[in-house]
């Protein structure tokens, strides 16, 4: 696969990076009240970042008792982390795999990793865990830190547990930013078995290439108005129609592609999915009903993978019957 994480990733990611280091401070917020005359704000503060040197932009306001937390120490905690989570790991050594951010550089959503730190599904098949910190200047998202697992072959990432971490007196101005782990090394490494499994168990199901399309739309809840199953939209929604053919193209080009290397199963259709997320969202995040923060969708595989194998364990399961509302779709 062409994103497999290389040196080449690392470096790339680590440029997109310095990209979001710019200095932020606090500036003072001033109205015009209503006989024309400009007065301090009491009580508000305006977020100010020095992306060029001496011209401020405005990135928020916020109340006077929000804690400013910059880019550049929400990594050095967030490398801190890693390395409690994971013994023996040097803070030089993690290093970011991805980086996410608007044009605005307003927020971030950055995945750290130790490529030394990492396990195997089965032999040749290398997962790395990582953690994702988010964090905005515009209120858009609270700083938070996450764990997830990424496949070294492809860059297919996916949040395995959320708040993986407490955040403590992080909008009280002035105290320090306080945290502790809401996961422990016997939690870590139990969890690391039960991916493990859950990647087996998607292994040994036979999942038919034609009901990718209506798999990805049912995990990532998608739904196009379709006249009588036929795959065709009224005339008047060519705007969806045309998403829905632009979705189709990606899952069928990333498809087969997985299908051919993995087999004809349902890892390679979480394959399919992780990688759309991790990969293709700057294609599908216009969507009408793709969330604003296409991040939110790392999520999703594993909500889908904790129902999927539950059901698929029960002698009655049938796919036609799992996917009824996504049939439609089906190829």
């Amino acid at each position: 696969m062409k994103n497999q994480i290389t040196e080449s990733t690392f470096a790339k990611a680590k440029e997109e990076m310095e990209k979001l280091l710019f200095p932020v401070e606090f500036g003072e917020v001033f109205v015009i009240n209503n006989t024309g005359k400009t007065i301090p704000a009491p009580h508000f503060k305006g977020v100010l970042a020095f992306k060029q040197a001496d011209h401020p932009e405005i990135m928020s306001v916020v109340t006077d008792n929000y804690d400013l937390i910059s880019n550049k120490k929400a990594i050095e905690t967030g490398k801190k982390i890693f390395s409690q989570l994971f013994e023996g790991v040097n803070a030089e050594d993690i290093l970011p795999y991805k980086v996410i951010y608007p044009k605005t550089l307003s927020y971030c959503h950055i995945q750290l990793v130790d490529k030394n730190v990492n396990f195997e599904v089965w032999e040749q098949e290398t997962w790395m865990p990582f953690i994702q910190l988010t964090n905005s200047y515009n209120r858009t998202f609270a700083l938070t830190y996450e764990l997830g697992f990424v496949r070294e072959l492809c860059n297919n990432g996916v949040i395995f547990r959320k708040k993986t971490v407490e955040l403590k007196s992080v909008h009280n101005r002035g105290a320090e930013l306080e945290w502790k782990l809401n996961i422990g090394l016997p939690e870590l490494k139990k969890l690391q078995t039960e991916f493990i499994a859950y990647m087996k168990n998607l292994k040994r199901f036979y999942f038919a290439p034609r009901y990718i399309l209506p798999l990805v739309c049912k995990v990532l809840g998608f739904d196009f108005h379709l006249d009588n199953g036929q795959g065709s939209l009224s005339s008047n929604n060519t705007k969806e129609l045309g998403q829905f053919e632009e979705l189709k193209g990606v899952v069928e080009s990333v498809s087969g592609k997985y299908f051919n290397e993995i087999g004809h199963n349902a890892y390679a259709a979480f394959n399919v999915i992780t990688h759309i997320i991790s990969n293709e969202h700057h294609k599908i995040s216009k969507f009408k009903n793709f969330s604003l923060h296409s991040t939110s969708y790392y999520y999703k595989p594993t909500e889908w993978i904790h129902d999927f194998i539950e059901k698929i364990d029960k002698p009655e399961f049938d796919i036609e019957k799992y996917l009824k509302d996504y049939l439609k779709y089906a190829s």
